[in-house]
C-alpha cells in the first residue's frame, strides 16, 4: 500500500460509531461542527500551511477506515495529506444576513459528509467578510477526534500559525502522543473482568429513565430548551461540591438522578454519561488527538436516609472505580448488562462540557459560536462549565418530554440539593420513596447471545442446499420486526431509517451470523442499503462456517426449550421462520453441525448414530440434563430420534420428540428412485449455473479444487481396499451382524441406500412417543403409511395434521392443488405449524401439571 504510515485496529467505541455511520444515509449524527467568528486580520496562507502543520503533527488527523474484504475493520494512518482550507468571499454580505448565510453554509457542509475510506476526515471553511473580521467552520468527523481535542488542536494551531509568520516564538509545544498507543493499551485490557464489573453494577438494576414519558405534551419534533445558572445558585453548587469532597459534575449527576427519581419514582435509576476516556497512566494522552470518549452507564442508588454529602461522595467513588472499565463500548456494557438488545439500557445522556484551553495567535481574536447539540439519544442534558456560571442545554430527538419543563425541574432539584445539603435524600423536597419494586433483570454474567466461535479454518462449506434469497429475505424482515418492534418493516426498507441504531445492528448482525452459522463482516452488511440488499449480500458469497453446534434463536423464556435438529448439510431458516411465530415465552435453540469442507454430499446412513453423539454432546454443553424436547425435520429427524434413544440409555428424560412431516426410513419406493435422479440432476445443473457467475481466473481454480478433492478421495479408497478393509455395520443390521463391506467412496454413495425398503430393518424401537406433524397430501412416491413410517421405530406415534393454505382452495379445485413439504417452514404456512406445535408443547405442560 501506498503512503501508509501505520495501520492498527479500532477501539470498541470506534467500531460502534464506524457502523453507524457507514451505514447511514443522508446527515451523519457523528459530523461535528465548530463554528468560530474571527476578528482581526487574517493571513490566509500561513492559516493553510499551520492545519498542514498541525495534520502532520497528530496522525489522527491523517487517519481514514477500511473494511472491504476484511474480516475487521482497520484504520490507516496516511504519511501525508492535503487538509482543505476553503477561502469564501463573503464582503458582500450585509452584517444583518451573516447569521443566515452561517447557517446555511453549515447545512451545505453538512450535505457534503466525509468519505470515511480517504483522510483526512477534517476540513476548515473561512468566510471572509473583511480584512480583519471571518467566520470558521472546521468539520471533524467523531472517530479521529473528540471534543477534548479541540484545545489539543486549536492550541497546535495557533502555535503552528504564529511560528509561520514569525512571531510567538517563546511558546513550545509539549510532545503529541500517538492513539495506536491508546489503541494498545486497551489490548492489554482484562475485557472479560471489565465486562464482569459491569454485569455486576448493573444486576438487578430497575429500568431505566424513561424520558418519553417525562411531563409534557406529545410533540412529532426534536426540540431543545437553553438555561443559564448564575449567581447564588452557581456559588452554591460550586460549595456543595467543595464541602462534599466532590466535583461539581457530580452535585450536576445528583440533581439530574433525582428528577428522574421524581418522574419514576424509583430509588434506583440509570442514565449515561460522555467520558474522556483518557487513561491518566497513559504517556502524554492530554495532548493527543484521538476519539477517546465513549458512553457509559451511571446507576445511581438512593438509599433515603443516606445523608447528601455521603451520597454524592459515593457517586464519586463509584465514578473513580468504574474508569479503568470505561474503554468498552456501550454495545458490550449493553450486552454484559443482561438486557434484551431491543431495550435501551438508559435513555437520557448527562454530558459534562468542560471550558476548551488555549491560547489564541497573536493579533487574533477567535470567539466560538453557540451551535446546538446532534444526538442519537431521546434526550441529551449538556452542561458547560463557563466559570462564571452553568449553561444548562437539553436537546430531545424524539418522544414526548418537554425539555423546557425538565430544564425546570432540573434547576428546582439543585436548589433543594444545595439547601438540603446537611440533611437526608429522603428530607429534600420532592424525593419520591419507590412506588413499586424494581423490576426483575437478568443475571449480567450470562454471556451475550450469539456469541459462538468459528471453525479453526474457517471453511467456507455452504451445503447441498443453497440459501435461498426469498427466504433469506424474509428471515431478515422478520428479525427486523422483531428488533423494531413494529410489523411495517419490508424488504425495501433501511434498517437505520426504520428506527435502528448502532446497538441494534450490532444485534441484528449477531442474531444473523447465529441464525445461518457463517461470520459475515458487519459493515459491508449494514451498507448494502435496504433489507432486501443485505439479503442478496448473504446468499450471492460464501462466507465461512461458524464452529458452534448450538446457536440459540429465541434464547429467553420459562418454558423447557425445544432443540431443533438440521443435518449438517442443509440451511435451517426455516425453524427460525417457525420460532417467531411461537410463544415468546418458548425458548428455541438450534442444533447442527458445520458442513465438511469436502464435496457436499446427502448424510450417509451410517453415519446416523455417530452424528448423533455429536449432537448430544452439544445438546448437553447447552443443557446439562433433561428434561429435552426435540424437533426434527428431513435428515434431522432422522438424527433426532437416534438422539433420542442415545438420551434415554442414558438416563435422561426426553419428554418431546417431533417429527415435521418426515418420512422414516425404509418407506420409499422403488419409483421414488427417479425423483432422486431428477434431483441430483437438478443439483448438478445449479452448480454449473454458479460456475456461470465467475470469472476465467475462479472457474479454473474451482474446477482445480474439486479435481484435487477427487483424486484425494479416490486414492484414500484404493488405500483402504488395498487394506482390505472390511465393512461398515448399518444402524438397522439385524443383532448387530456387519454387513458387506464398503471402502471410502462407497460410504459416500450410501445415500442412495435410502432406496432400498427392505435393506434396513431397525433393530430396536424408541421407547418412548414420536409426534408426527404432516401434511394432508405427500409430495413423493412412498408406502402410504398414516404415521409415515415412524410406527415401525417408535413405541407410540401421535400424528398431527397441519392445515396448508392449499386446503384453503374451493373444492373445485383441489383436484390440482399441492402441498410442497418445505412450505409448512415458509409463509404464510409456518403461523399454521408454530400454532400446532406450540399447542403440543403447551399440552405437555398441562398433562405434567394436572
Amino acid at each position: 500500500m501506498k503512503n501508509v504510515e501505520d495501520l492498527y485496529p479500532l477501539t470498541p467505541m470506534q467500531r460502534v460509531m464506524l457502523l453507524h455511520s457507514a451505514a447511514s444515509r443522508g446527515d451523519d449524527a457523528l459530523h461535528d461542527q465548530f463554528c468560530y467568528e474571527l476578528r482581526g486580520p487574517l493571513d490566509l496562507d500561513a492559516f493553510r500551511d499551520a492545519w498542514q502543520d498541525v495534520a502532520a503533527r497528530h496522525p489522527a488527523l491523517r487517519t481514514a477506515f477500511l473494511w472491504d474484504d476484511l474480516e475487521s475493520p482497520l484504520q490507516v494512518v496516511r504519511r501525508s495529506v492535503e487538509l482543505s482550507v476553503e477561502a469564501l468571499d463573503w464582503s458582500g454580505v450585509p452584517e444583518t444576513e451573516w447569521s443566515a448565510a452561517v447557517d446555511a453554509l453549515l447545512a451545505e457542509d453538512r450535505g457534503r459528509g466525509f468519505d470515511l475510506d480517504a483522510a483526512p476526515l477534517t476540513r476548515a471553511i473561512v468566510a471572509r467578510t473583511s480584512d480583519d473580521h471571518a467566520f470558521l467552520v472546521w468539520s471533524s468527523h467523531h472517530l479521529v477526534l473528540d471534543r477534548w481535542c479541540i484545545g489539543v488542536v486549536l492550541e497546535d494551531l495557533a502555535r503552528a500559525y504564529d511560528a509561520r509568520r514569525g512571531v510567538g516564538a517563546g511558546r513550545s509545544a509539549p510532545r503529541a502522543g500517538r492513539f495506536r498507543d491508546y489503541v494498545a493499551w486497551i489490548a492489554e485490557r482484562d475485557r472479560a473482568g471489565a465486562l464482569e464489573q459491569w454485569a455486576d453494577d448493573l444486576d438487578g438494576a430497575s429500568v431505566s429513565f424513561r424520558a418519553l414519558a417525562g411531563p409534557g405534551a406529545p410533540a412529532a419534533e426534536s426540540a431543545s430548551a437553553r438555561t443559564r445558572i448564575d449567581g447564588e445558585l452557581t456559588d452554591a453548587v460550586r460549595g456543595l461540591a467543595r464541602s462534599a469532597g466532590v466535583t461539581p459534575s457530580v452535585v450536576l449527576q445528583g440533581a439530574w438522578a433525582l428528577v428522574m427519581n421524581g418522574i419514576g419514582r424509583r430509588q434506583d435509576v440509570v442514565f449515561g454519561a460522555t467520558v474522556s476516556g483518557r487513561p491518566p497512566e497513559l504517556p502524554d494522552v492530554e495532548s493527543t488527538v484521538g476519539s477517546f470518549v465513549g458512553n457509559v452507564p451511571v446507576r445511581v442508588r438512593m438509599p433515603a436516609h443516606e445523608s447528601v454529602r455521603a451520597w454524592l461522595a459515593d457517586l464519586q467513588r463509584r465514578q473513580q472505580k468504574r474508569a479503568p472499565r470505561e474503554f468498552l463500548s456501550a454495545a458490550e456494557i449493553h450486552a454484559a448488562s443482561g438486557l434484551p438488545a431491543t431495550e435501551r439500557l438508559f435513555d437520557a445522556l448527562f454530558v459534562w462540557l468542560a471550558p476548551v484551553d488555549w491560547t489564541p495567535p497573536a493579533g487574533l481574536a477567535i470567539e466560538p459560536m453557540e451551535g446546538g447539540v446532534t444526538t442519537t439519544w431521546p434526550l441529551t442534558l449538556s452542561v458547560q462549565d463557563e466559570g462564571g456560571g452553568l449553561d444548562l442545554v437539553l436537546d430531545r430527538a424524539e418522544g414526548n418530554a418537554d425539555p423546557d419543563a425538565l430544564l425546570s425541574l432540573l434547576v428546582s432539584k439543585l436548589g433543594a440539593l444545595t439547601e438540603g445539603a446537611d440533611g437526608r435524600l429522603v428530607d429534600l423536597d420532592g424525593f419520591e420513596v419507590d412506588a413499586v419494586p424494581a423490576e426483575p433483570r437478568a443475571n449480567g454474567r450470562t454471556a451475550p447471545p450469539l456469541a459462538g466461535t468459528r471453525c479453526a479454518d474457517s471453511p467456507a462449506a455452504r451445503g447441498r442446499e443453497e440459501d435461498e434469497l426469498e427466504m433469506v429475505e424474509q428471515m431478515i424482515v422478520t428479525e427486523c420486526r422483531a428488533i423494531l418492534g413494529h410489523d411495517g418493516i419490508e424488504p425495501t426498507h433501511n434498517f437505520f431509517e426504520a428506527g435502528g441504531n448502532s446497538l441494534l445492528a450490532a444485534h441484528l448482525h449477531a442474531q444473523l451470523e447465529g441464525i445461518m452459522g457463517r461470520t459475515v463482516p458487519i459493515l459491508p452488511l449494514f451498507r448494502a442499503g435496504d433489507l432486501r440488499e443485505m439479503a442478496r449480500f448473504l446468499t450471492e458469497r460464501e462466507w465461512p462456517v461458524r464452529g458452534d453446534m448450538v446457536r440459540p434463536i429465541q434464547p429467553h423464556g420459562t418454558r423447557t426449550p425445544l432443540h431443533c435438529f438440521s443435518s449438517p448439510e442443509v440451511n435451517s431458516l426455516g425453524y427460525v421462520l417457525l420460532t417467531r411465530h411461537m410463544d415468546p415465552d418458548q425458548p428455541v435453540h438450534l442444533v447442527q453441525s458445520p458442513p465438511s469442507t469436502d464435496d457436499v454430499r446427502r448424510m450417509a446412513i451410517t453415519e446416523i448414530p455417530d452424528l448423533a453423539a455429536r449432537y448430544v454432546d452439544a445438546l448437553r454443553s447447552d443443557r446439562p440434563h433433561g428434561p429435552y424436547r426435540i424437533l426434527g425435520m428431513c435428515d434431522g429427524a432422522l438424527i433426532a430420534l437416534e438422539a433420542a434413544k442415545q438420551l434415554t440409555a442414558a438416563g435422561e428424560i426426553v419428554e418431546f420428540l417431533g417429527v415435521l412431516n418426515t418420512h422414516s426410513l425404509n418407506t420409499l419406493s422403488w419409483r421414488n428412485r427417479i425423483r432422486r435422479v431428477e434431483v441430483r440432476l437438478q443439483y448438478y445443473r445449479s452448480r454449473l449455473g454458479g460456475m456461470r457467475r465467475l470469472t476465467w481466473r475462479e472457474r479454473r481454480g474451482e474446477i482445480d479444487r474439486v479435481l484435487r478433492q477427487r483424486l484425494r478421495r479416490l486414492s484414500r479408497a484404493n488405500a483402504k481396499a488395498e487394506d482390505a478393509l472390511v465393512g461398515v455395520t448399518l444402524p438397522g443390521a439385524a443383532n448387530g451382524a456387519a454387513t458387506e463391506g464398503h471402502t471410502d467412496e462407497s460410504v459416500h454413495r450410501e445415500w442412495q441406500e435410502l432406496d432400498w425398503p427392505k435393506r434396513n430393518v431397525p433393530a430396536s424401537k424408541y421407547g418412548g412417543t414420536v409426534t408426527v406433524f404432516r401434511i394432508e397430501r405427500q409430495p413423493y412416491f412412498r408406502v402410504r403409511d398414516r404415521d409415515l413410517g415412524w410406527g415401525r421405530h417408535a413405541e407410540r406415534v401421535d400424528v398431527v395434521h397441519l392445515r396448508t393454505a392449499a386446503q384453503d382452495q374451493p373444492e373445485r379445485d383441489r383436484r390440482e392443488w399441492r402441498e410442497s413439504h418445505l412450505d409448512i417452514l415458509r409463509e404464510p404456512d409456518v403461523r399454521r405449524t408454530a400454532e400446532t406445535l406450540m399447542a403440543s408443547l403447551v399440552r405437555i405442560d398441562r398433562e405434567q401439571s394436572a
